[in-house]
């Protein structure tokens, strides 16, 4: 029976070949296109769940009436964070991230290279995981002037070597001192930046206000 229906198949399949080929193609190219489509909702949707805590973690965002429409932005003032713990204790960590303000000025011996960086709070590293391949989550930023990067960071500055412990110099502003390095970050994140240096110590270098709240 099944033989038959192979048979009757093939036999049209020749009779009209190219009203069957428009049909094979068709489906084919349908078929490409809905699995394209799975796939791209599938990376969209898996943006940054590899943290353990991801269902745990809210970005706060600031909503603007100076103009109409109100606009939402994720920049907030930096004592807000303090205050938001204090306020409500069903947060039982936070943390402030600033983009640092562009690309800066880093250098290792005779090596220099323009890089983007993020300043955080150590609690940065206890909400959200990346895996360290050297050094420690936990007492990565116990100095001011502590700098974690990525391996790929790592290997731009200082090729085989071991960067733990090495200096680096930024902006020509501050040494600063290698005590971490992590996996480099995965695609399907929004936190992509492969160098980490203290919120605090950021502020001070840049003379960023800390305690404004019009800021």
């Amino acid at each position: 029976m099944f033989k038959n229906y192979i048979k009757i198949t093939l036999r049209t399949i020749r009779r009209h070949k190219g009203f069957s080929f428009i049909n094979v193609v068709g489906l084919a190219v349908g078929m490409a296109c809905v699995f394209t489509i799975m796939l791209w909702v599938r990376y969209e949707l898996s943006f940054d769940r590899h943290h353990e805590n991801a269902e745990r973690i809210f970005r706060v965002a600031s909503e603007s009436h100076e103009h109409p429409p109100p606009v939402t932005v994720v920049v907030t003032p930096p004592p807000m964070a303090e205050a938001l713990e204090q306020e409500i204790p069903e947060i039982a960590s936070s943390a402030r991230l600033s983009r640092g303000g562009g690309d800066k000025l880093f250098s290792y011996n005779e090596k220099y290279f323009y890089e983007s960086f993020y300043a955080v709070d150590p609690s940065f590293f206890e909400i959200f995981t990346f895996d360290f391949v050297e050094g420690d989550a936990g007492t990565a930023f116990d100095d001011p002037y502590s700098l974690v990067l990525s391996e790929s960071m790592a290997g731009k500055f200082f090729g085989n070597q071991d960067p733990i412990g090495k200096v680096i110099q930024l902006d020509q502003r501050a040494d600063f001192t290698i005590t971490g390095v992590i996996k480099d970050i995965p695609l399907n994140s929004h936190l992509k930046r492969n160098l980490f240096i203290p919120f605090e110590t950021w502020g001070k270098l840049y003379t960023e206000p800390q305690e404004h709240w019009g800021y």
